[in-house]
């Protein structure tokens, strides 16, 4: 069985996982069949090879290549095909646990968000975005901490100076992502599992740089330094094109 049409037929559960509204659940038991069609295949292999003519696996073999001794190679790209569509689903969070940032947007009041920022802030326009890995929130004024996880994408007009791994506090109103006729904000900020977005009225700085992967941020520490050094060596629009 070629690689190719494996990776594709992972490929293809994939996308069928995120367009299908098919649950975890019926990908894992589509999965375990496959795999029992797969370990079992010498039981009924000849079953399938007196049942199909020499003429048409012949044909196979030559032009599609999608046969394996003369036996339908369908259990390993069903394998693959549901090992991908379970693979997306396992990945996407579940949207009702209680404990999922997503069951605290659109609640019409201020809250404070704490969490990691997972990617430094991006400057873009006239408000600067942050994504944050969110761990805990409580109200303006209400001192009771409520435990939570999920990613967090925040905007504030004015931000001071932060970095990769910084605990942060945010400010302000959490909302549900937009959607309309134009654009599918919501689903472009799903594909990258952000269920979240803080319209941030101030970004605080808890600790600086005690999360994340070292090795992240030692990649962003350089691209940092490299941008400096770009717009010290050359003057704008030149410094632009780094």
């Amino acid at each position: 069985m070629p690689l190719l049409w494996l990776s594709l037929a992972f490929l293809a559960g994939t996308l069928l996982g995120d367009v299908l509204a098919f649950p975890r659940s019926g990908w894992l038991v589509l999965l375990v069949f496959a795999l029992l069609l797969v370990l079992s295949r010498p039981l009924y292999r000849p079953f399938f090879r007196s049942l199909i003519p020499s003429r048409i696996i012949q044909f196979f073999n030559r032009f599609s290549g999608i046969l394996l001794g003369g036996f339908p190679a369908f259990p390993l790209v069903l394998l693959f095909l549901s090992l991908g569509g379970y693979r997306y689903q396992y990945s996407q969070p579940d949207l009702q646990d209680p404990d999922f940032i997503a069951s605290h947007t659109n609640i019409e009041e201020e809250i404070v968000v704490q969490g990691i920022l997972v990617k430094p802030p991006e400057q873009r326009d006239t408000v600067i975005s942050f994504l944050i890995e969110a761990d805990q929130l409580h109200g303006r004024e209400d001192a009771n901490i409520v435990k939570v996880h999920g990613q967090v994408l925040a905007w504030a007009e004015s931000g001071g100076s932060f970095q990769y791994g910084d605990r942060v506090a945010v400010r302000g109103m959490l909302e549900e992502p937009t959607e309309d006729e134009v654009f599918d904000y919501k689903g472009y900020l799903a594909r990258q599992s952000i269920f979240a977005v803080f319209y941030a009225k101030r970004v605080s700085l808890i600790e600086p740089a005690i999360g994340g992967n070292p090795i992240l941020r030692a990649i962003y520490a350089l691209r940092e330094n490299s941008h400096r050094m770009i717009y010290r060596l050359w003057p704008d629009p030149e410094a632009s094109f780094g």
